[in-house]
């Protein structure tokens, strides 16, 4: 080390030497496919055998497959990010789920490398904490927005006042009379606004069915979600499991969670469910002429939007869907 850099001191070789060898116990192999070439038929997912040359091991040891960045392979050929098992011997085989979302076969060249393997210091499962009184707190919010819709605050000066869970309506740009009106139409509809974030409405009867062109399961690959997410996404995921939004299932039907950012930067999860669309039979329903709804505008001034929270969430699929 010294003769080869003259002008390194004693401590700061120290640290290149340790920097070293953490790089090489992170980084095991680089992952190539074997000798021949591979035919990926269009639209189908193929695992692919792969030898990796980890060196000697110990013992059967988690590792981490991650895609190379600048990807060698065909365009539109997914090879996604897994966690793998390596056996416990010199030169060791794996194999890598690759998926065509081409309309045409794709052929793998031999000795292609798809990416590498790196060590996993822990595996750790993603303890979600689960509220055990959501039931009762949604019974008791919707008991208490049906008082307070009910049994408005008494009236102040011979005029009528907001129920306590719309307080925060600016009718300042109203005259009296019109503020009277807002505020009596506000009182009878109240319970159509939402007491809090927690207050989410829920439609029974709205239950959706799934017709599907062939029963072959849909499986699309996982996609790998970026690290500086994982704990909104976490988050996320936790409270849709306390409102009861989702539930923990097995099924043979996959489809990758996506991350997309809201206008005000939020984190909303969506599913990638292109695959399953297209084997959906569509339902045809008649949609409004424009020109129509247009027309029942005229002769109106005062307009409203109403926004429903949640609303992807307030109805249901049946259960053979």
């Amino acid at each position: 080390m010294n003769s080869a850099f003259t002008d390194l001191n004693l401590q700061d070789s120290k640290v290149l030497v340790n920097f070293i060898q953490e790089i090489k116990e992170a980084e095991l192999c680089t992952v190539k496919t074997t000798k021949g070439n591979v035919t990926i038929p269009k639209g189908e997912a193929m695992k692919i055998p792969c030898r990796v040359n980890t060196g000697p091991i110990e013992k059967r040891i988690p590792v981490l497959f991650e895609p190379e960045a600048t990807a060698p392979w065909p365009s539109r050929l997914e090879v996604a990010e897994s966690l793998l098992i390596v056996e416990r011997r010199k030169s060791s085989k794996v194999t890598i789920e690759v998926v065509n979302t081409t309309s045409h076969d794709i052929t793998v060249k031999s000795r292609t490398t798809l990416g590498r393997l790196s060590l996993v210091q822990s595996v750790t499962s993603l303890e979600v904490r689960l509220r055990e009184t959501i039931a009762d707190r949604g019974v008791n919010q919707k008991e208490a927005r049906a008082d307070t819709s009910t049994h408005p605050e008494p009236p102040r000066n011979g005029s009528p006042t907001l129920p306590t869970n719309l307080q925060n309506i600016d009718l300042s740009g109203l005259t009296k009379e019109q503020k009277d009106k807002a505020i009596q139409m506000l009182s009878e509809e109240a319970n159509s606004f939402a007491a809090g974030d927690d207050d989410i409405g829920c439609i029974k009867d709205l239950k959706m069915d799934i017709k599907l062109m062939d029963p072959t399961p849909v499986q699309k690959n996982y996609m790998a979600v970026p690290r500086p997410l994982y704990p909104e996404v976490k988050s996320y995921i936790e409270e849709l499991l306390n409102r009861q939004f989702v539930r923990r299932s097995s099924s043979s039907y996959s489809s990758p969670v996506v991350c997309v950012r809201k206008k005000d930067k939020s984190l909303r999860l969506c599913v990638d469910y292109r695959e399953l669309n297209k084997r959906t039979v569509p339902d045809r329903h008649p949609i409004p002429r424009i020109q129509e709804t247009l027309d029942s505008l005229g002769g109106n001034s005062w307009f409203s939007v109403l926004d429903q929270g949640k609303a992807y969430h307030q109805g249901f699929i049946n259960a053979d869907s």
